[in-house]
């Protein structure tokens, strides 16, 4: 081949590569970007992302494959890689959303949970097709701050086809390990079962597991799980219970030994044995109660006694309260419900829906029930809580929208697919600039109900609301044991919780004003979440240098909020 047909060749050939921040969504169509290096900040146990697009030139590729090197050992960590995969939506989500290819499981290159490699990697592409690569590093807690650098190849089979330079800049805070937003998110394990191969006791509690430490890495807790109460039997001196297999599957979680950072579940639900009166419940309850207190956890357990019931439910919610209440003070009733005078001295949590608490429209369609934030002044003075909660409000329950209500569902804090990157994290820092306690989700796992969530996660009118997860079966991603695989949603929702994070240690070491003026930046108001990744960028590394500042010398590890 001539010199002058071999150089057009390779110029054909050539794909394009670029980086790209974490909170952007980058769809098949994405255009390249000048970015040829990533540059990350992260305090001790934090973690920082960002992604990698590979555009195919006109010869596509027949193996991309991505290596990574550096940081290790000085660092105790390793740049983590995973397949960003598109998922196709025949619908969108409401009037914002759009159908086509959108990305949102990451298939990793090796698992966290059995370190067996998955089929992320290589993959071929068409020519001009686009392959995501999504990294990350999660910093111990103990390193040395100061810079590390790493390197990315990447290769087509054994022909290498770029190099990308990576600068990580460890600062001298550190976050703790136990999220500082306490959060509630609903996975249940029969669900699991349905689109898992787990045929054994042991296997279920192994996969439960996988999820649950995700979770925990993702600085979330979860209700629901297994759903199993302690068993009980009677005595001459009332209900004895039996914890073992409570502990096992929870105890690791609340306590702070499922992870070598310590982490903890922020809240935990209340279990009922069914079968037993007013009297036995209660004596059950405050079992229950007294034995988190004896194991040393000092979360919240909370009894979820309702979800957003009716006027007419109210005196039942008062009377289950009288019961709770009776058993132990330090059970929460939580109810998905705005305040209500009627639920006065019953209620200890709050937890409204987002669009009704933090209204900035019209919201006659989706808020049957409301209550001005300042209505909650008087229950907070007198120690009950305000959480709250994204739902399909914020796009429209897929439901007929009338013309004149289109405009509402603009912009809202959302967990859907087809949304801007900024959706999923800005509940962190709007939580904090609000002065909302928690955050609860209704599940995780929905999808897994009744069919293939690898194929549609359309509930409710949305795509992937209720569902974060997918189920990795080794027939989809290779390897020869289950896990679970995170959503780039979740990534999302990890980030939003170390903005808190950082928000929260900010105004503790003495700048309520910067951490203020920094969350109203990140999140303007509660229906406007949307800020170019750059402004995010620029403000976070503001926070960032004034955390550093603040920072008592010789203190290692951050305090953890519990």
């Amino acid at each position: 081949m001539a010199p002058s047909l071999l150089a057009l060749a390779l110029a054909l050939s050539t794909p394009s590569v670029w980086v790209a921040p974490p909170d952007q969504k980058l769809r098949p169509d994405a255009a390249p970007q000048p970015m040829r290096a990533a540059s990350l900040d992260a305090g001790r146990g934090e973690c920082a992302a960002f992604q990698v697009a590979v555009r195919a030139g006109d010869g596509g590729l027949s193996a991309l494959g991505v290596e990574a090197a550096g940081f290790e050992p000085e660092l105790g960590a390793k740049l983590e890689l995973s397949h960003e995969i598109f998922v196709h939506l025949d619908r969108p989500s409401g009037p914002e959303g759009r159908a086509g290819d959108w990305p949102d499981p990451l298939v990793p290159a090796v698992d966290s949970f059995a370190g067996e490699r998955r089929n992320a990697f290589p993959v071929a592409l068409a020519p001009g097709a686009l392959a995501v690569v999504w990294a990350d590093v999660c910093v111990p807690p103990t390193a040395a701050p100061g810079p590390r650098r790493a390197e990315l190849r990447l290769l087509d089979g054994r022909r290498e086809i770029g190099r990308l330079p990576v600068a990580l800049r460890v600062h001298r805070f550190a976050l703790p390990a136990t999220a500082t937003l306490p959060s509630s998110f609903g996975l249940s394990l029969l669900s699991l079962e349905k689109r898992h191969r787990v045929t054994t006791p042991a296997a279920r509690a192994e996969l439960l597991r996988r999820y649950a430490l995700m979770a925990l890495r993702h600085r979330i807790s979860l209700h629901g799980m297994s759903m199993e109460p302690p068993p009980y039997r009677r005595t001459a001196e009332g209900l004895a219970l039996d914890f073992r297999g409570y502990d096992e599957e929870l105890a690791p979680l609340l306590l702070g030994t499922a992870l070598p950072s310590g982490a903890r579940f922020t809240t935990t639900d209340l279990r009922t044995a069914p079968g037993l009166s007013d009297p036995e419940r209660e004596s059950y309850w405050r079992a229950f109660a007294a034995h988190l207190r004896a194991l040393g956890w000092r979360g919240t357990l909370f009894d979820y006694a309702a979800d957003e019931p009716s006027p007419a439910r109210f005196p039942e919610i008062v009377r289950q309260a009288a019961l709770v209440h009776a058993a132990d003070p330090a059970i929460r009733l939580l109810v998905t419900v705005p305040f209500q005078p009627a639920l006065a001295g019953s209620v200890d949590v709050w937890a409204p829906n987002l669009n009704c608490l933090a209204v900035r429209r019209d919201p006659k369609e989706f808020c049957p029930l409301r209550a001005p934030a300042g209505a909650y002044a008087p229950r907070l003075a007198a120690g009950e809580r305000l959480w709250w909660y994204v739902s399909c409000s914020s796009f429209g329950c897929g439901g007929a929208i009338p013309e004149k209500a289109l405009a509402y569902f603009h912009g809202w804090p959302s967990y859907v697919i087809d949304t801007p990157a900024s959706r999923a994290r800005a509940l962190g820092a709007l939580a904090f600039r609000e002065g909302i306690q928690g955050e609860l989700y209704y599940d995780t796992v929905l999808a897994y109900d009744d069919g293939d969530p690898w194929q549609s996660t359309y509930r409710f009118g949305g795509n992937g609301d209720g569902t974060l997860f997918y189920p990795g079966t080794p027939d989809r991603i290779g390897g020869e044991s289950e896990i679970p695989i995170a959503s780039l949603r979740l990534e999302l929702v990890r980030l939003g919780q170390q903005d808190h994070a950082e928000l929260t240690l900010l105004a503790r070491l003495g700048d309520p004003r910067l951490a203020d003026e920094v969350a109203r930046g990140y999140a303007p108001r509660p229906d406007e979440v949307d800020v170019p990744p750059a402004e995010r960028e620029r403000l976070r590394r503001e926070l960032l240098a004034r955390l550093d500042a603040l920072w008592p010398d010789g203190v290692v590890r951050g305090r953890s909020a519990r």
